[in-house]
Parts: structure tokens; sequence; C-alpha cells
């Protein structure tokens, strides 16, 4: 069952993302928020803002929640193409390195956006 809310203007976006599902006996969810600020119609300079936040659950593995933060900052170069620096990290007690300790995944990505 996936079910969300997005709200879209052209200043901004935001939304909220509630997937839930079942295979074999197995219950997930993942809740997914976000949010995107262009800030060419406030301060006539067009940077983009950038934030998420999203956790799954297993329900049948206790602390073993996925978690996912990421930021970032873009420009708006004309209105068919910006591009962004975002980082991103995820969480969850399932990342091991070779010695069992637990870590997180760090990346950082430069994305860009050209329509047509």
């Amino acid at each position: 069952i996936h079910t969300g809310i997005t709200y879209a203007h052209w200043t901004q976006s935001d939304g909220f993302t509630k997937v839930d599902g079942s295979k074999e006996g197995q219950r997930k969810s993942l809740y997914d928020m976000w949010l995107q600020v262009n800030f060419d119609s406030v301060i006539k300079v067009p940077v983009i803002i950038a934030g998420r936040y999203a956790r799954g659950f297993d329900f049948k593995v206790r602390d073993n929640d996925t978690v996912v933060y990421s930021g970032g900052l873009g420009y708006r170069f004309n209105t068919y193409t910006r591009a962004i620096c975002e980082y991103k990290e995820t969480r969850s007690k399932s990342f091991r390195d070779s010695e069992d300790n637990e870590i997180n995944l760090q990346e950082f990505s430069v994305k860009s956006e050209v329509r047509f």
C-alpha cells in the first residue's frame, strides 16, 4: 500500500510518502519526507535548498530500522537546467564492517536536471 501527499508550488515542493508492504510473512514500512525550496522568488537569487528524511521499519527484526538523512544546496541556471550538491547519510544496524562493527554509509553527489 502506497499513500502520500505532495505540495508543489513554483517556489517549493514538499511531501510525505508512506509505503506498507508484506511478502512471505515479512511486514515492512517506509516513511519518506522531503522539502525543496527555490529562493529565486524571495531573494532574487536562484538558489535551491533541499532536505530529506526517510525511515524504514522491519517489524520482524527488532532494532533494525534504516534511516536516511540528506541535504543539499543547488543552483537553477535557467528554466530548463539546475544542479544540486547533496550529502546523504544512511544508518542501519545491518551495515557492518569486516570486524562486525556498525557503520554508516555516507555519500556526496552532484545531481543535475535538464528539461526538454
